[in-house]
């Protein structure tokens, strides 16, 4: 006899029991978003053969006769248009999310380009967006001026580069830019 245990149910008796859940909630989440991600790939392929066989204009009934919001579905259709299935595969490491990112670059070898640094530095999605907006010169609001010391100097060879003291604390995913007075 095969019990199917709901894993909701097993994290919630792990803490009734003291035990720490935390590695099992990562691997449920990682999990249900590859399963969702696997399925957005599907809905965008199948958007495709309707756009195919019966017209694009044909893409809005379709995402109501399925239940899904016409520009989310337009989107999956376009994840699916711009990115072939061998290249769906070609990074374990990142998600649906990751490539909905790299898509906005507009072009498939910068997105894959952008994609292939974002698996070599472990990059989560919230950073392959920061990397993206600065390469597409999107730039976020500067909160205000603070005073630092240069500490080091040094060239490469793509520019002079300086190391800058500050009394502050960064967060996680915090970029400083500096410009020369």
């Amino acid at each position: 006899m095969n019990t199917v245990i709901d894993p909701i149910e097993a994290i919630d008796r792990a803490y009734t029991q003291g035990i720490d859940a935390w590695e099992a909630l990562v691997a449920l989440g990682a999990s249900d978003e590859e399963d969702m991600g696997i399925l957005r790939w599907r809905q965008g392929d199948l958007a495709m053969r309707v756009e195919k066989h019966y017209g694009d204009k044909t893409l809005s009934k379709y995402a109501s006769a399925i239940n899904v919001k016409y520009p989310t579905l337009k989107q999956r259709w376009q994840m699916s248009r711009f990115y072939e299935k061998d290249t769906r595969v070609s990074f374990p490491t990142l998600s649906y999310s990751h490539y909905r990112e790299a898509m906005r670059l507009g072009e498939f070898w910068l997105a894959f380009d952008a994609m292939v640094k974002a698996q070599r530095r472990d990059w989560p999605v919230w950073k392959l967006e920061m990397f993206i907006d600065r390469c597409l010169g999107k730039s976020r609001k500067v909160q205000g001026s603070i005073e630092g010391t240069i500490t080091r100097s040094y060239s490469q060879d793509d520019g002079q580069y300086f190391v800058v003291r500050a009394n502050i604390d960064l967060k996680v995913g915090q970029i400083i830019t500096i410009k020369a007075r």
